[in-house]
């Protein structure tokens, strides 16, 4: 890096799109990123479809990514079957995704019960699925399925999202307090979706519009206890 000159940082950053600021410190958390190429740049850009700003921004988050080739990217993109368009839409949203081998998403399509085209499909909706363990997707599969009686696989393919959630600190607590609190079953009360996204004030809000005496520091309490 000390044999660079202040022109190659200064084209650098342009030709990712960011300032001299954003730049300096990508460099810093990743100094590699300093040898690379204006040309690297660009083919990486394009093999993720996506423009200099975005792929620069993606760098600016997790500079590690423009360490990847451009061969990288389009293997990566077969692995999930997807288009270069939709694989680089994913990275830009989460650029560790592109340090995910094909190996990796084979395993994790298996513990999920997917093929490799629902995982890609799953994984376009959300990146973030594919950098969760899978372990994380064998115990939420068995919890979905075995407290919950939700279709895991079903529910990874329409809302990815919810694998994310943490067992014992939202999913749990939150059924088991509204089984506690009303004979119907939670998801005939509220969607899954609602169930997981709402922040604590709004789940409760809508648990007392369903008619359920909820509150706050009630709810606290039991999640308190159920830990212990």
């Amino acid at each position: 890096m000390a044999g660079l000159s202040v022109e190659n940082h200064i084209e650098s950053a342009c030709a990712l799109g960011l300032t001299k600021e954003q730049y300096g410190q990508a460099v810093a958390k990743h100094p590699q990123l300093a040898g690379l190429s204006v040309e690297n740049h660009i083919e990486s850009a394009g093999a993720l479809g996506l423009t200099k700003e975005q792929y620069g921004q993606a760098v600016a988050k997790h500079p590690q990514l423009a360490g990847y080739s451009a061969e990288n990217h389009i293997e990566s993109a077969g692995a999930l079957e997807l288009t270069k368009e939709q694989y680089g839409q994913a990275v830009a949203k989460f650029p560790q995704l592109a340090g995910l081998s094909a190996e990796n998403h084979t395993e994790s399509a298996g513990a999920l019960g997917l093929t490799k085209e629902q995982y890609g499909h799953a994984v376009a909706k959300f990146p973030q699925l594919a950098g969760l363990s899978v372990e994380n997707y064998r115990q939420k599969t068995d919890w979905f399925e075995g407290h919950a009686n939700l279709d895991a696989k079903e529910l990874v393919m329409r809302f990815p999202v919810a694998f994310s959630y943490s067992l014992n600190q939202r999913i749990i607590p939150r059924y088991e307090y509204m089984k506690a609190k009303s004979d119907r079953d939670p998801f005939m009360i509220l969607t899954v979706e609602s169930f997981l996204i709402l922040p604590d004030a709004k789940f409760l809000a809508r648990l007392r519009r369903e008619g359920i005496d909820a509150s706050e520091l009630e709810y606290l309490d039991f999640k308190g206890k159920l830990a212990l």
